[in-house]
């Protein structure tokens, strides 16, 4: 099982579609999220990670920030986002605990990553103008995982000051599509099907 294999499907199938609208007007096609994903799959593989390895990640919400979380997810890399406004010493402590290989993100995360001494260990630091500027790409790998792989896990503050985990798995991403799909129909474009 892999989660992206949902969006594979669409990539093939509707490439020139729009994948995702941003508030401020921003829009990428399911193509554009599937070069972004290529991309960040051919420098992770360059910088030696792969299967199991974690990276964590500081991108605002955009088209980078999905097409890398599409390409990481491919290769079974399970991605860690953290809040960032979380104190310095409980990112530490989360940093120290899962180790990742490899910190992704753009000029305001270095500055963030840079307080936080936990961070400023991980062996890679990737800034998403490298994985812009990558060419020569391949077709996108797809790592075969358990079920209860993890994809995403995210911490928060919580409510009594000790970090959060919450762990999204390949299959609770595949479950969740299913249920929205079922309950919302089949979605029409950025808009939610919702035209003029």
């Amino acid at each position: 099982m892999n989660c992206v294999e949902l969006v594979l499907s669409s990539i093939k199938k509707e490439a020139e579609k729009p994948a995702v609208h941003m508030i401020r007007g921003e829009e990428a096609s399911f193509r554009d999220l599937d070069i972004i994903a290529k991309k960040t799959q051919a420098l992770m593989l360059e910088k030696g990670i792969g299967k199991g390895d974690h990276v964590l990640l500081f991108i605002p919400l955009s088209p980078m920030l999905y097409g890398t979380i599409i390409g990481l997810a491919s290769m079974g890399v399970p991605i860690l986002l953290v809040e960032p406004w979380m104190k310095v010493e409980k990112i530490n402590k989360l940093i120290q605990k899962i180790k990742p290989k490899a910190f992704i993100t753009g000029n305001l995360g270095v500055l963030w990553g840079l307080r936080a001494r936990g961070v400023r260990k991980i062996p890679h630091w990737v800034r998403v103008s490298k994985i812009e500027n990558m060419i020569g790409l391949n077709e996108l790998t797809m790592t075969d995982l358990p079920p209860d792989a993890p994809a995403i896990i995210t911490f928060t503050s919580g409510t009594t000051g000790e970090p959060k985990g919450m762990i999204r798995s390949h299959r609770y991403l595949v479950d969740q599509h299913r249920i929205l799909s079922s309950s919302l129909g089949e979605v029409q474009g950025p808009d939610l099907g919702n035209s003029k």
